[in-house]
């Protein structure tokens, strides 16, 4: 955790002390601060879908909104559909275009809202 986020959890219980807004996102961190692409370290489909939305190389941002729409893993943005996902965060959003790139780098679908 960041000094920032840790002063924002003492401070605030995580929340913007301006407008409240949720700041500290609860959950798993990723395993280390060097970026990595666990999508292309997963050897099998079960690892790939495995993979948590926080460990994606997406941005903070859409990870978060990921989260937000229910999205945990890669296996649950490939069983919502990438058109779905896409549509559900705004087809020109620049998150649904980070999801579009993740998926077409990955060869993960043919199929990724186009």
């Amino acid at each position: 955790m960041t000094f920032v986020a840790e002063t924002l959890l003492a401070t605030s219980d995580g929340n913007c002390p301006v407008c409240g807004t949720r700041v500290v996102k609860e959950g798993p961190y990723p395993r280390d601060s060097r970026p990595h692409d666990s999508l292309a370290q997963a050897a099998t489909p079960e690892e790939v879908r495995s993979v948590p939305v926080v460990d994606l190389p997406l941005s903070v941002q859409c990870r978060n909104s990921l989260h937000k729409i229910g999205v945990k893993t890669f296996g649950d943005l490939l069983d919502m559909s990438i058109l779905a996902v896409c549509n559900r965060l705004g087809t020109e959003s620049k998150c649904a275009e980070q999801v579009r790139d993740l998926v077409r780098r990955h060869k993960i679908s043919s199929q990724v809202g186009e």
